[in-house]
């Protein structure tokens, strides 16, 4: 089935939301006690990747779960946006000059990211965009011939490789970089055992993904290896922000909040991926 124009426009106007966004978050942080650091380039990346690869996944891969993670996310921002647009006219009022411009600037982004966003919304909730995604879903991939064995490369290679490469990642920055910096300064001992209370999280799903359901999938094909895979990605770049120096604190603010979401989406993926075996073996 043909894509139709409907996704082709929440994609377009979604993007075009994330990027004001960023602009907005780069105008906020840079005029706030930050100053020009490393928070002014990472607080707008991390408020916009993971939204931009839902909205690319929905959109390109057809994945109904990414349309609806999109919305929930995109919708707590609206909730969250409104009133502070109430709220900081107020504020402006008593600021500096320079400082009621710098408002202003940030309430009108954060008008038109709304806008743009529900406009957004009723296009990928459209009878078509409904029609299209339904079409996709819960698609899966038996063995027509028994004689030869399917063969899943995602589990069999793609996941595993992607685990195997973040963990020397993790290991590197835990011994390169994390180490020397707790030996010249004792008191960050804690920053350090809480990387290590990360790194074992991360070992469960290694170890999961590698005995047990790399053994259970990599025999069948199913379209939703693909969420799989990004929510797999995801997890792994926020636990990868909890090893970097200087940004683990952002990590840890992510860990309950966005690693929550990426956790639920991860359990209701698996369980959907049982279940298209229990439909190949009926």
């Amino acid at each position: 089935m043909e894509r139709p124009s409907s996704v082709n426009r929440f994609e377009f106007l979604m993007y075009a939301a994330l990027l004001i966004s960023s602009v907005g978050a780069f105008v906020k942080y840079s005029s706030s006690s930050y100053g020009f650091n490393i928070a002014l380039f990472v607080i707008p990346f991390l408020y916009t990747i993971i939204p931009f690869i839902l909205v690319w996944v929905a959109a390109h891969l057809r994945q109904d779960w990414a349309r609806w993670v999109v919305v929930i996310l995109m919708g707590i921002g609206i909730i969250y946006i409104v009133p502070s647009l109430f709220l900081g006219f107020s504020y402006i009022s008593r600021i500096s000059v320079s400082g009621s411009e710098i408002g202003l600037m940030t309430i009108g982004l954060n008008l038109i990211q709304v806008i743009l966003e529900i406009i957004a919304f009723c296009y990928i909730f459209s009878s078509a965009s409904n029609k299209w995604f339904s079409s996709g879903m819960n698609e899966v991939s038996p063995n027509t011939d028994p004689a030869i064995p399917v063969v899943n490369q995602t589990w069999r290679k793609g996941i595993l490789t992607t685990n195997i490469i973040f963990f020397l990642i993790y290991i590197g920055l835990i011994v390169g970089v994390d180490m020397p910096i707790v030996r010249s300064d004792p008191s960050l001992l804690g920053f350090l055992q809480i990387m290590y209370v990360v790194l074992a999280g991360f070992m469960v799903f290694f170890l999961l993904e590698t005995f047990i359901f790399r053994k259970k999938f990599g025999t069948s094909a199913s379209g939703i290896d693909s969420g799989i895979v990004t929510v797999i990605v995801l997890r792994n770049i926020l636990f990868l922000l909890n090893f970097i120096p200087f940004i683990q604190l952002l990590g840890l603010a992510g860990l309950p909040t966005v690693g929550s979401i990426l956790l639920i989406i991860y359990v209701i993926l698996i369980i959907r991926r049982f279940n298209s075996l229990k439909v190949l073996r009926a």
